[in-house]
């Protein structure tokens, strides 16, 4: 049985729509090459946030879940054009292989890390926060916090946050 062609209105009609498709598929596509990343500031800055774990209480080794994520939440507030976050969710796989705190800042391409880790004991545990700067891997703030059965994360949070913020000079 031989098909029956399609008269020639219908196949204008299909190649002017699979044109215009492709056309705007294209054009899309070139937008976001050419114009995708205008939108940011060359000049703004990139803090990695690490995730922070306690090693030293083997009965609670998640005391600082939530707090990394906080303090990527809190600079995740300034303007965009200024200072782009990652929070922990990005930095995570990396620290999980063992990576340093450079290196985790090298590969996701970040100006700045702020990381955190205990030292000390387990019955007096301090927590020592640092933000580096990743290209020549100085220090730029540094503080021990004494960790006590009274500790409130969120003060701590709070804390840090405001004393990263003064240092790296952006508004609160």
């Amino acid at each position: 049985m031989k098909r029956k062609a399609l008269p020639l209105h219908v196949r204008r009609t299909f190649l002017v729509l699979v044109s215009t498709v492709a056309i705007v598929f294209v054009s899309s596509l070139l937008f976001m090459i050419f114009q995708g990343r205008k939108g940011l500031s060359d000049e703004r800055t990139v803090l990695a946030v690490l995730p922070i774990y306690s090693e030293l209480v083997k009965d609670s080794p998640d005391r600082y879940e939530g707090f990394a994520e906080g303090l990527a939440a809190y600079f995740g507030r300034a303007d965009p054009q200024i200072l782009g976050v990652l929070g922990p969710a990005s930095t995570d796989r990396y620290a999980g292989q063992g990576m340093g705190a450079l290196d985790i800042g090298n590969e996701v391409l970040a100006d700045l890390i702020v990381t955190g880790h205990e030292q000390g004991t387990e019955a007096d545990p301090i927590l020592l926060v640092e933000l580096l700067q990743v290209s020549d891997a100085s220090i730029l703030w540094k503080r021990e916090f004494m960790i006590g059965e009274n500790l409130d994360l969120q003060d701590l949070l709070v804390e840090v946050s405001t004393q990263v913020t003064s240092v790296l000079d952006l508004p609160r």
